[in-house]
């Protein structure tokens, strides 16, 4: 992020000054929102200022350490399904609790932006994990694009694609990036996340979708499941792992990969949620999305769309949980 801050500059010693207005969500001791400036990107090679409260937040000189976050346990915890843009289809999923930030997935290339600004946005200066779920374009293209912009402590894959870490992000070093299987687990700020998906080397499906990371995320009594695009075998190794209030439908909710049949029923019921993400785009294939969509109606399962205009904001708390467009 240091060019912008040059850019800034330059644009100070020609113009003199620059306005300020709204900007950013960040949490205060009290995991309440207030608001910081940042630098809006309007493309890979323009930048503005975004009118805002406060001084832009330069990143720090010196060796990023994944480790050095304030330790908040009862901060409140914010999972943002980030809306990617009309007509895009990807995922780009933040989640957010005090100074301890973790994305998944980078979106299409389309959202370069859309998805820089937003992190910016909520005040996110590095990414203590960003996780690659599965070599697809929708989920991996802003890979170097953002890490060229935020310090990145690791990279979380499953391991296998044409994704080449080593050549595509320069300022990452191979001990950084990590592959993950079903059973590892980790804690970040009292965040419990747990592996799903895939399964070890030998027992896989050996296809991109299939073999995509799945993660449970625990805070405070609620569970949130990721599912990015899982097939129907995934979708039923998943659904063994018990219940989650909030599931995230997986492919992006439509029929070619969350099913119609008694697959879809297994999944919905083993996992018993309360509400489910339907995370992509307007684009629907054919609307195979108004079939699930009514299954869940008579199931009485609530479900929220990040493509309809904005993101989809979980707010979990210590008095449970919330879910709205942001």
């Amino acid at each position: 992020m240091r060019r912008y801050f040059a850019f800034l500059m330059i644009g100070l010693l020609l113009f003199g000054c620059i306005d300020g207005g709204n900007g950013g969500e960040n949490q205060d001791e009290n995991g309440e929102a207030n608001f910081t400036t940042h630098i809006e990107i309007t493309d890979s090679s323009q930048t503005s200022i975004k009118e805002g409260e406060g001084d832009i937040k330069e990143t720090q000189e010196g060796d990023f350490n994944p480790s050095e976050y304030t330790e908040t346990p009862d901060a409140v915890l914010y999972i943002y399904f980030v809306n990617v843009g009309v007509g895009s289809q990807g995922d780009a999923i933040l989640i957010k609790k005090g100074d301890f930030d973790m994305l998944v997935d980078t979106g299409p290339a389309a959202a370069e932006a859309t998805i820089t600004n937003y992190l910016l946005d909520r005040g996110v200066d590095d990414l203590e994990v960003l996780v690659l779920t599965h070599d697809d374009e929708e989920h991996t293209a802003n890979l170097a694009y953002l890490a060229d912009r935020f310090e990145v402590g690791e990279i979380w894959w499953n391991g296998q694609g044409k994704i080449e870490l080593s050549t595509e992000i320069q300022n990452v070093q191979s001990e950084q990036i990590k592959t993950v299987v079903k059973g590892d687990s980790f804690e970040y700020n009292s965040i419990s996340i747990t592996v799903l998906n895939p399964l070890p080397e030998g027992e896989r499906f050996y296809h991109d979708d299939g073999d995509a990371i799945v993660l449970k995320i625990e805070d405070k009594d609620t569970c949130v499941l990721l599912t990015s695009d899982i097939l129907f075998s995934a979708q039923q190794i998943v659904a063994q792992e018990g219940t989650c209030q909030i599931v995230q439908l997986p492919f992006h909710g439509l029929s070619i990969g969350s099913g119609l049949g008694n697959n879809f029923d297994f999944f919905v019921d083993a996992l018993q949620p309360e509400a489910m993400i339907v995370s992509g785009s307007q684009q629907t294939w054919e609307d195979t999305r108004e079939m699930i969509f009514r299954k869940l109606d008579n199931k009485g399962i609530l479900y929220y769309e990040n493509y309809k205009g904005r993101a989809v904001k979980i707010t979990i708390s210590q008095e449970g949980y919330t879910i709205e467009n942001d």
